[in-house]
């Protein structure tokens, strides 16, 4: 069970447990093929892709679009783990474990 109330349950407790600030992504963006993002330009076949420079998600929706031959439910389980894989990698930028990480040929360009 979490408290909730002063100390409890709050940003702030969180960050004195955790030993990082949290700060929250930015946002989740719809970005197809070929538009910009902060980290520069969506390439087709990228279903997502997190950027530190805003601290958004952006989701390749057209190039994710389940397929009617696919089960609905898959389709759904997919589009949650990849959003959660993203905000995998906000947390590891929160913490300083992503330097080493890098995406080869998520976006192109700045």
């Amino acid at each position: 069970m979490y408290a909730v109330g002063p100390g409890f349950g709050s940003v702030d407790h969180a960050d004195v447990r955790a030993g990082f600030d949290f700060v929250p992504p930015g946002a989740v963006h719809s970005s197809p093929t070929g538009s910009k993002t902060a980290c520069g330009v969506m390439e087709k076949g990228t279903f997502g892709v997190y950027c530190d420079d805003d601290r958004g998600i952006y989701f390749n929706w057209p190039e994710y679009v389940v397929k009617e031959s696919y089960r609905q439910e898959a389709g759904r389980a997919s589009v949650q783990y990849l959003i959660a894989h993203e905000y995998g990698h906000h947390v590891q930028w929160l913490t300083g474990n992503s330097d080493d990480y890098a995406v080869a040929g998520s976006v192109t360009g700045a």
